[in-house]
């Protein structure tokens, strides 16, 4: 029966052990101001995408997200708000991205915390095509 006990012993230990430690964090990779801000966008779902209709909606084959996709109004209105709530922006003129070999826009010469706003596009934490909620403000990624 001794071995018995020492096999409870050992269960009963490794049980208090896995209790006690801290559970894992999601694997980042590069600087953490390229990842949403999870108190301001925590994601959110469609409330129109439920089980019993998920047939008929993001699985179906004749589904699409332009049914449900806000208007560029709402985006740029909502990038915005976001771009001024977040605060911490470099002022950078339309003129800055022009690319001086092509005369055309180039977003990659957009800096870091840029405050125009055709260094962002608009998008979902959680993606229209897997439920995401088009127009819930916690809902962008940027």
């Amino acid at each position: 029966m001794s071995w018995h006990r020492g096999f409870v012993i050992l269960v009963a230990t490794l049980s208090a052990l896995v209790a006690l430690a801290p559970p894992p964090q999601p694997h980042r990779v590069g600087p953490t101001e390229i990842y949403p801000d999870a108190v301001r966008a925590p994601g959110a779902a469609n409330p129109q995408v439920m089980q019993q209709n998920i047939g008929d909606t993001i699985c179906s084959p004749h589904w699409s997200t332009k049914e449900i996709r806000p208007p560029s109004e709402y985006t740029s209105q909502l990038k915005r708000r976001l771009l001024r709530e977040y605060g911490n922006t470099v002022h950078q003129t339309r003129a800055e991205l022009i690319n001086p070999n092509t005369g055309k826009l180039d977003t990659t010469r957009c800096v870091g915390h840029s405050d125009n706003m055709a260094c962002y596009e608009e998008g979902q934490l959680i993606p229209l095509e897997d439920g995401g909620n088009p127009t819930e403000p916690k809902n962008p990624t940027g």
